[in-house]
């Protein structure tokens, strides 16, 4: 049972996905999609929003569905 304990002390419970940079490219992201596109939300065209940040994140494989949820929690934490 000992040996368990520390093999899962190696793991980590969750990997994250999004650094605090890529947390920052997003919502600034937010603010000038607003302004570019006179007004447009960005959750109107989630699709639209990503390509128009992809190139300042960080993180290289994300979904439409990973950066709303990531938006989402942010609005709820700011």
């Amino acid at each position: 049972m000992e040996k368990r304990m520390k093999k899962n002390n190696n793991r980590l419970p969750f990997q994250r996905v999004w650094s605090e940079d890529d947390e920052i490219v997003i919502l600034e992201g937010v603010l000038d999609y607003k302004k570019k596109k006179k007004g447009s939300k960005s959750n109107d065209d989630m699709d639209a929003f990503l390509d128009f940040i992809k190139k300042s994140l960080q993180v290289d494989h994300v979904k439409t569905s990973q950066l709303r949820e990531k938006i989402k929690r942010l609005k709820e934490k700011f």
